[in-house]
């Protein structure tokens, strides 16, 4: 991204300050600083591996595909739609967009590596499945992404016939941590379905009609407003 030295420094400083804030449980704190880097910054944090990157709306092509140019166009053109109703809070959109590349394209997408891939139906390979589960776990939420990338790493260790069972009881408990930090989060209530958001309304005793940046928006009104 086009930034300065002086916001790479602030952003730096912000970011510890959020780490501090998580460590500490003010988990209300970090989530303010996330939300102000991405407003202010753009800047898109990966708690997973510990990156951080400025958010753009290209994606590169990933593996092999044999889509003419004017199909990798129109999969360019809904790929930046996706992004843009992402930015502006059309959750609908975006997730009508990501299901019409899977029907239409057999297009998966990985929103952390900002990578885009054909990925047939039947007799995909070890590589494109796992690629396939990283795209999933990538639009998660973080208490799912952790359980997502739980089954990828048992996968991975019955290839590789590995026993991992202290990192495994490390994933649990991280995943116990991510369900009371971040679970009612803008960016993790975006990844539910409309369905999952009223089930968690209901569970509230609010009213479960409207859209879904509506249902998110009373999910969190209830959060910030107990």
């Amino acid at each position: 991204g086009n930034l300065s030295k002086e916001d790479e420094a602030t952003i730096s400083e912000m970011l510890t300050k959020r780490f501090q804030a998580k460590k500490d449980r003010h988990f209300r704190t970090a989530d303010e600083i996330r939300e102000h880097l991405r407003t202010t910054y753009n800047v898109a944090i990966d708690d997973k591996n510990r990156e951080w990157h400025v958010d753009t709306d290209e994606y590169i092509s990933a593996g092999q595909h044999d889509f003419l140019p004017d199909q990798v166009a129109v999969i360019t053109e809904l790929l930046q739609e996706r992004f843009a109703c992402k930015a502006t809070k059309d959750y609908d959109r975006a997730d009508d967009i990501r299901n019409q590349l899977r029907e239409e394209f057999n297009v998966e997408v990985d929103d952390r590596t900002k990578e885009w891939r054909y990925i047939p139906m039947d007799d995909a390979s070890y590589e494109e499945r796992l690629f396939r589960k990283e795209a999933a776990s990538s639009q998660a939420s973080a208490f799912k992404r952790t359980q997502v990338d739980r089954d990828l790493k048992e996968e991975l260790d019955s290839v590789f016939a590995e026993d991992d069972n202290e990192d495994s009881d490390d994933d649990q408990r991280e995943a116990a941590s991510y369900s009371v930090s971040e679970e009612n989060t803008e960016d993790s209530l975006s990844t539910l379905t409309v369905v999952e958001l009223k089930e968690k309304l209901r569970n509230a005793g609010l009213p479960v009609t409207g859209k879904k940046s509506e249902l998110i928006e009373r999910l969190l009104n209830a959060s910030f407003h107990p």
